[in-house]
């Protein structure tokens, strides 16, 4: 009786488990930094600056009932290049500060999206930006296509560097606006917490947006 009831106790446990490891499983969304091209342009009252930043590592993983997400991305702020030497002395050493400050990371809170049957994605993602040792707020939107388990998507967003403490590199008469637009187009590979493809197809990447 003793052992039916150990072994009874020991099915249940596994059964628990089981059970719990079946409801933290998460998708995970790896960035691929050879396929991943980060653009940003500053305008100005006599030109635009057009530079890229690197794509060092990315993952986001996300739990499909919940859209809860974790990981991190992040970028070279050290290698950032605008294709002009005195320009990126400047950016480099007075506004993005990039011998203390090498790195931009954002670390992803939520993900909720939709897709259509075609594949078609859009959605938000929630999460911290840090850079230049602060940390920031951001919602990105983001749109694209998913096939399998490859995701090609993209965003667009600003930021706010003068306001964000990051110096304007204005002078005389040479003015430039006080945030930069950044582009963000990526492929990633995605490893799915479930192996039912009928859980895979559902039209929701996370969660759906509310």
């Amino acid at each position: 009786i003793a052992l039916l009831a150990c072994l009874a106790l020991g099915i249940v446990a596994a059964a628990v488990s089981s059970a719990l490891a079946a409801s933290t499983a998460e998708d995970v969304i790896q960035l691929d930094p050879a396929n991943t091209v980060v653009a940003f342009e500053l305008n100005g009252n006599l030109h635009k600056t057009h530079g890229t930043f690197a794509l060092k590592s990315g993952t986001i993983s996300v739990d499909p009932a919940t859209g809860k997400a974790g990981g991190e991305i992040v970028f070279d702020a050290a290698g950032s290049s605008t294709r002009n030497s005195m320009r990126d002395a400047e950016m480099h050493n007075h506004v993005l500060q990039s011998d203390r400050y090498p790195e931009i990371t954002f670390v992803p809170a939520t993900v909720r999206a939709t897709r259509s049957a075609g594949g078609e994605m859009q959605g938000t993602i929630t999460g911290v930006l840090n850079i230049h040792g602060a940390p920031h707020d951001m919602a990105l939107d983001v749109h694209g296509s998913l096939s399998g388990d490859v995701l090609k998507a993209e965003s667009r967003f600003v930021i706010p560097y003068a306001a964000w403490g990051m110096t304007n590199p204005s002078w005389l008469m040479f003015r430039v606006a006080g945030e930069v637009n950044v582009d963000v187009s990526t492929t990633a590979h995605v490893s799915w917490a479930s192996a039912d493809k009928s859980v895979r197809d559902q039209l929701t990447i996370g969660a759906p947006p509310r």
